[in-house]
């Protein structure tokens, strides 16, 4: 997360349409998540549909128990029943409205990627909620008391007043009840991905507006563990628009 990386990555998929006609979606993988072969960057100018996959800008961890800990330097970010442990993830404005211009909007998935296999889920999985932020959060200064704190790293709280928030009283700073839940399965490894179409069309709409998403067990009180793979490592979280234009 401290890294940069490119925002900005076109993506096509094993199945890409590349002529006039209607969205199709590729074979699944074994995820329910089409395969995205990351290595293969192009743009199909000729495609009347088109997969455009932009990586995240920021992520990072905030966790209940440890209020004033800030997580911007993690590989890797979390969501689980210890600590009420929470993620978030924000993805550059001009890149999204930049994937859509002059194009109808289809689709849109926040796709992450566990960097581990899945744990104390049960045999029935547990279900994990994606909520809209609504307030903004820097990457290196978020922790679960604070937006910005201005001295991350030293587990104490250095917030200006402007910035503070809590992550479980009202006002909350993300909206609620969840965008979208998913059930995920324990022992699970690969991609979870969230439909969140209606949270891009709201940020095309409104720029303003994006400001990040927050993934969270829906019930913290159950156990439960999921690793992310962080935007400074391969494979990293992604917002794939399914968008429609003109062929030529």
């Amino acid at each position: 997360m401290v890294s940069a990386r490119s925002a900005l990555t076109l993506l096509t998929s094993f199945s890409f349409v590349v002529a006039c006609g209607p969205l199709e979606d590729p074979a699944p993988s074994e995820g329910g998540e089409e395969a995205l072969d990351v290595d293969d960057v192009g743009k199909h100018e000729s495609a009347l549909t088109t997969n455009v996959g932009l990586a995240a800008v920021a992520d990072t961890e905030v966790v209940k128990s440890s209020p004033n800990r800030t997580a911007g330097a993690q590989t890797t970010v979390r969501v689980r029943q210890s600590g009420s442990t929470r993620s978030l993830f924000r993805f550059d404005t001009a890149d999204i409205q930049s994937a859509v211009q002059g194009k109808t909007l289809l689709r849109a998935r926040l796709r992450v990627t566990l960097n581990t296999a899945t744990s104390n889920m049960t045999t029935s999985g547990r279900n994990v909620d994606v909520h809209r932020m609504t307030a903004a959060w820097t990457e290196t200064g978020a922790s679960w008391s604070c937006a910005n704190d201005t001295v991350p790293g030293n587990s104490t709280l250095n917030c200006a007043t402007e910035d503070r928030w809590t992550m479980g009283t009202a006002p909350l700073p993300y909206a609620a009840p969840a965008a979208v839940t998913q059930l995920v399965a324990n022992n699970y490894a690969g991609y979870v991905t969230f439909d969140v179409t209606a949270d891009v069309s709201a940020i095309l709409a409104d720029p303003a507006t994006n400001l990040g998403w927050l993934i969270k067990l829906q019930n913290e009180s159950l156990s439960g563990s999921l690793v992310f793979r962080s935007h400074d490592l391969s494979d990293p979280p992604r917002l794939i628009i399914d968008v429609a234009g003109p062929c030529g």
